[in-house]
């Protein structure tokens, strides 16, 4: 469950995000009326967190937390791969072999 909290006088989200806690600053002051509005969206925040469409960016577009994020939306997606396919890697170690063997062993 997020919260809105203060720090130096300004409000911030303060949240967690795919196992990850996220501090959000923004530059409004604390007044009722500022954490109403931050709360509201903070509860926009959670209920697309809970159905799984939150996107960090579309919130916090300037945030560093943004790239790094994203590839964990994308590894939870499932789009995402730690190891590349044997077909991509052999493709790789080809070209990367080729310059040193023998035309004859490249072309058969």
């Amino acid at each position: 469950m997020g919260s809105i909290r203060m720090r130096k006088e300004q409000l911030f989200f303060d949240f967690r995000y795919l196992g990850i806690r996220c501090r959000e600053q923004t530059t409004l002051p604390d007044t009722k009326a500022n954490r109403k509005k931050l709360t509201m969206i903070m509860d926009r925040i959670e209920a697309e967190i809970t159905l799984g469409t939150f996107v960090y960016g579309k919130y916090f577009p300037n945030s560093p937390m943004v790239e790094k994020l994203a590839k964990l939306e994308a590894k939870q997606a499932g789009n995402y791969r730690e190891t590349p396919l044997f077909k991509d890697f052999c493709e790789e170690w080809f070209s990367e072999m080729e310059p040193s063997w023998r035309q004859s062993t490249v072309f058969g």
